[in-house]
């Protein structure tokens, strides 16, 4: 074998060694908590009625029905934001609805695949999508049930440019959320490939 030879194979271990680290380099923790502002200020606003209420039936309902490896929730064991929740908590301003968490790898937008997210009471629900392409983006749209008989409810839609590990607000004045994307564990969670665990 001639050393030329010899480079190429070796250039090629090498590239797949350093696709196979950077796919597993591609596993993500996404938290969310979702609160609500206690003195709520709707500003006059006026709400849409329930017919024009957004449609989540594509989106992934991993925290009841996990049917996509790449996807998993986590146990509040290993959530992050617990320190924020309990601030929350503790506040007279906010109260939390909701604290969620789930592992999975980074898809490119045509790939991303959107979480379905629930209150246990029902008031809050929705959706959150992690896309990866040369940055990290979550879309969140979320609803808030008003409480009342007629229906209405309010609206959060959008879209924001995350740094890993950094908490992101998305705020309305009825309601809002905190979300942080940090890089999973190595060795655990989800798979690239869709195949079972």
């Amino acid at each position: 074998m001639t050393l030329q030879r010899l480079l190429i194979i070796a250039a090629a271990l090498l590239l797949m060694t350093v696709m196979q680290q950077a796919a597993a380099a591609k596993r993500y923790q996404v938290e969310v908590i979702v609160f609500e502002h206690l003195s709520m200020n709707t500003g006059g606003e006026i709400w849409p009625e329930e017919d024009s209420m957004p449609q989540w039936e594509d989106a992934l309902a991993i925290f009841s029905d996990s049917q996509d490896s790449r996807f998993s929730p986590l146990p509040s064991a290993r959530y992050k934001m617990g320190g924020v929740y309990r601030v929350l908590r503790a506040s007279q301003d906010y109260r939390p609805i909701m604290h969620i968490a789930w592992e999975q790898v980074g898809l490119p937008s045509s790939r991303a695949r959107s979480i379905y997210v629930a209150s246990d009471n029902g008031q809050v629900e929705g959706a959150v999508t992690l896309e990866q392409s040369r940055f990290l983006f979550v879309d969140m749209e979320l609803i808030y049930q008003l409480g009342d008989s007629d229906g209405k409810f309010a609206h959060l839609n959008e879209r924001r440019r995350m740094k890993l590990k950094e908490l992101h607000y998305f705020d309305n004045p009825v309601f809002g959320a905190i979300v942080q994307v940090t890089r999973a564990p190595a060795g655990q969670g989800p798979d690239e490939t869709g195949e079972g665990n």
